[in-house]
């Protein structure tokens, strides 16, 4: 599994870790604009109905650039802070609680890093 923090140049790796058959899980910038469907087209993460399944299971959504459709979840911390992650795992078991506790782990993974060069 690889954990990675999103931007544009991260997709390349994505598509590329998807391609070697790995499971990747990677943050998008609240910016973002994202395809649930051809009818809707391309979206702000935030104009998507968020429904109570959505929000347990997240949503498969189509990326700009990125030639297979990836899954996102809508994590919303206690204090109202929103991280946006996108993983090619789609299986439909998957919930938003498993991802939160990846997402948590790549966190203590940064603050590691971010220690070690202080």
């Amino acid at each position: 599994m690889q954990l990675k923090a999103a931007s544009l140049c991260v997709l390349k790796s994505v598509d590329t870790s998807n391609s070697l058959g790995r499971i990747f899980y990677t943050m998008l910038k609240n910016n973002r604009l994202v395809s649930p469907s051809l009818e809707e087209g391309y979206i702000h993460l935030e104009a998507i109905d968020w429904t109570e399944q959505r929000l347990l299971q997240g949503v498969i959504v189509k990326l700009k650039k990125v030639p297979f459709k990836v899954k996102l979840f809508k994590l919303v911390a206690k204090n109202g802070d929103i991280d946006w992650v996108i993983t090619n795992d789609l299986d439909e078991t998957l919930t938003t609680q498993a991802v939160k506790a990846t997402n948590d782990w790549r966190w203590k993974v940064e603050a590691f890093h971010r220690e070690l060069k202080e």
